[in-house]
């Protein structure tokens, strides 16, 4: 919806730097703000070309042993959260990553646990399963707390 900014160029080398998840984060206005308040959530791609990134190695910004443990870290203040379900394909147009300010979504409960129970006469044992509904829901819908970071030509 109007909130997608240039990233890595697929025309020579396509990468993703620390520098293009701040133009992200610039593109969120005042929802971007306080680095505490954000979370990237980024591609497999984008993971590796951060970890290539010299500005990520800088372990003020990264913080003390977590390339030790294998984890992402933080950058620029911020979580960086790699997720295997956007697209590994480093195409024009693929989002690369997300600026998401997670403190305009909220998961309200939509009601409380149901529990039912039933008697398995073939395994002779009782059989129980709970429920609970849960919502996702954007506080501000029109806020710009979530940019994409999409690949270009």
């Amino acid at each position: 919806g109007g909130r997608t900014v240039d990233g890595g160029s697929v025309a020579g080398t396509p990468t993703v730097t620390g520098k293009q998840l701040l133009s992200a984060r610039r593109a969120m206005g005042k929802y971007g703000l306080a680095p505490s308040d954000l979370a990237y959530v980024v591609s497999t791609n984008a993971y590796f070309d951060l970890l290539e990134d010299e500005a990520f190695y800088d372990n003020y910004q990264v913080g003390e042993g977590t390339k030790v443990r294998g984890e992402i870290g933080r950058m620029f203040g911020s979580r960086i959260i790699v997720s295997d379900e956007l697209s590994s394909t480093v195409a024009e147009g693929e989002i690369a990553a997300y600026a998401i300010n997670t403190r305009n979504f909220v998961i309200p409960r939509l009601r409380g646990l149901t529990s039912e129970s039933e008697y398995s006469v073939d395994g002779q044992h009782w059989l129980l399963a709970t429920t609970q509904r849960l919502g996702f829901t954007e506080i501000i819908p029109d806020a710009t707390s979530v940019v994409a970071l999409a690949y270009t030509a």
